[in-house]
């Protein structure tokens, strides 16, 4: 999914630097906004890259519009009317606004501060910053209203959007597909998964989700004569991996490491941004290594392949990283995790440097090598997982 502003919805008075950033510049006397439609999404996230403060206003958190679906509501009414919610900052102050009514103190925004909005279909609203402080409410859209994401800036204010959450269950539609998945009938290859199992599996179902799969089944190669696909994943993973790409189901139970290579190599980047994400939001000492590692090695591979065709998921693995960053940061326990994970070599040079670090780029970088050199390789494909 691409990520950015829809400016034919937001105000005319922004500037904006690419499609994720955008600035005020100035003050005309009247608070614009940058907007997104909510449909089919269920939150939003965006960094405050710049937030002069004094005398200064900031609004994030999404509205409805009175009018019917297919309208949008006026550019440039500020946020915290009778059908808003957010997170809006004035001067040295910040409030939690439902509903045009101040609802609780908040954290003032700063440089850095990364706020996520989650609204689900229920109306449930969670409002968090930098991955600490939290709120949660509820604002329930009428039936026929159309909601939106947003954000409204004052005189120098720079914001950036970083992702969109999407909505985890499936479509009613998918029942005829989940059918389609729970039967042999017309199953035309198998995957074939560690341990010597295999499942059955459709060629059209599975060209349509991945291009290499595409590849893999068009053309002469070994996959496409013997109708058959090796997969290094165990049976159950592999057979998570095909309901998500028979019903486009995202499931918070699955096992989001292991899933989260499968969808890297077979190019569903919207599934591997999901997989990352629940690998974050799952986040403790005893998982951190290995889910730094994996984030880290398959940023760095997609990042050395950046002029080839899978240079797509580079924003992927970024936003990935830069969760990951704002948790560690604020959790000293992970930090200490990331150190831990070398034991034999806790005085050496490495580890002293990853004790000094400032910043979670520094630590996690010290780490990374360490655990490289006890064993990690970079991979690139199912064969080596």
């Amino acid at each position: 999914m691409v990520v950015q502003w829809e400016r034919h919805i937001s105000s005319h008075e922004l500037t904006f630097d690419d499609d994720r950033t955008v600035r005020r510049l100035g003050d005309s006397g009247c608070m614009p906004r940058a907007l997104i439609s909510a449909e089919s999404l269920t939150g939003f996230r965006v960094s405050v890259v710049s937030y002069p403060g004094s005398m200064n206003t900031l609004s994030i958190g999404a509205e409805y519009s009175a009018e019917v679906q297919g309208t949008v509501p006026s550019k440039f009414c500020l946020f915290g009317g009778m059908r808003s919610c957010g997170l809006r900052s004035c001067g040295l102050h910040a409030e939690v606004w439902m509903n045009n009514k101040c609802v609780t103190a908040a954290p003032l925004p700063k440089d850095g501060d990364v706020v996520l909005f989650d609204w689900d279909e229920q109306g449930a609203v969670r409002l968090s910053v930098s991955g600490g402080w939290f709120w949660t409410g509820q604002l329930q859209v009428p039936r026929g209203h159309r909601a939106f994401f947003g954000v409204s800036l004052a005189s120098d204010n720079v914001l950036r959007l970083h992702s969109v959450c999407k909505p985890q269950g499936r479509p009613a539609e998918s029942r005829y597909s989940e059918k389609l998945l729970n039967s042999i009938a017309f199953s035309d290859v198998k995957l074939a998964c560690l341990g010597g199992e295999a499942l059955d599996a459709h060629r059209c179902m599975l060209a349509a989700a991945s291009p290499v799969f595409e590849t893999m089944l068009r053309s002469g190669m070994r996959e496409a004569t013997e109708l058959r696909v090796e997969i290094r994943a165990s049976k159950p993973v592999v057979a998570d991996f095909l309901r998500h790409i028979y019903t486009g189901e995202f499931d918070e139970h699955i096992q989001a490491a292991p899933m989260l290579e499968l969808a890297h190599f077979y190019e569903l980047s919207d599934y591997a941004a999901f997989c990352g994400e629940l690998l974050v939001k799952n986040l403790a000492p005893a998982t951190i290594s290995e889910t730094t590692r994996a984030i880290s090695r398959l940023r760095s591979l997609v990042a050395s392949r950046a002029r080839s065709k899978l240079s797509q998921d580079a924003n992927v693995f970024d936003d990935l990283w830069c969760k990951l960053s704002e948790r560690v940061e604020s959790d000293p326990q992970l930090v200490r995790a990331l150190l831990e994970a070398m034991p034999e070599c806790r005085l050496t040079p490495l580890a002293l440097a990853a004790q000094a670090a400032s910043s979670m780029d520094e630590v996690s970088a010290a780490v990374i090598e360490g655990l490289t050199a006890r064993g990690g390789r970079v991979m690139h494909g199912p064969a080596e997982w």
